[in-house]
């Protein structure tokens, strides 16, 4: 926000970037076959990708569904831990899909709300690809076109928060995105969290 209201700032770069085969447990199959590494990036200025809405939310309650893997605090005035840290990333898979599939529809219907869209106005919706039936059940929950929710998670896995930006690079390279279309770039995480925002290409 402050990147695209600064009058001395014209240009910048968005990324997201993730390395979480170090904190992946490869003898966990929930979590071991899922994720990936992953980087991607969006630059953005003043003469364009114009923002016009931006929902985001956390969920204080929901904090255990998806932890990171704890890294031994050699600090002297750190408290010596309880009970030996996992270095390894931890999901509660069952957790962090019902959340999903019903809080990443209620951040985009705020987003469509906010900016006073109708569903069938937006031309691609760039959700996190965490998992391809979370994709088909939001898609489902807006009662939109199957056709405007790409999945790239077959071919690139879940690499959590790179995966919208290297969806937007891909559809751009494919040449089905196009200057003045209206996008929704939506994803959730960690908190657990969820955030969408609506811009137009």
């Amino acid at each position: 926000d402050r990147l695209m209201t600064s009058p001395t700032v014209h240009q910048g770069i968005v990324i997201g970037s993730e390395v979480l085969s170090r904190l992946v447990d490869w003898h966990d199959r929930r979590t071991a076959v899922l994720f990936a590494d992953g980087a991607g990036g969006v630059l953005i200025n003043d003469q364009g990708f114009p923002v016009q809405a931006v929902d985001l939310k956390s969920f204080g309650d929901t904090e255990m569904a998806l932890v990171a893997g704890e890294q031994t605090n050699h600090s002297p005035f750190a408290e010596a831990p309880s009970a030996k840290p996992s270095p390894f990333f931890k999901m509660n898979g069952r957790a962090v899909y019902q959340f999903a599939i019903s809080e990443v529809p209620r951040s985009i219907n705020r987003a469509l709300t906010q900016a006073a869209v109708a569903v069938d106005d937006v031309d691609w919706y760039l959700l996190h690809q965490a998992n391809a039936r979370i994709v088909q059940s939001v898609t489902k929950k807006l009662k939109a076109d199957p056709a405007k929710f790409p999945i790239n998670i077959d071919e690139h896995g879940n690499t959590s928060a790179a995966s919208v930006p290297i969806l937007l690079a891909q559809l751009a390279e494919d040449g089905r995105l196009q200057r003045g279309q209206r996008l929704v770039l939506s994803g959730f995480g960690g908190g657990l969290s969820v955030g969408s925002l609506i811009v137009t290409y």
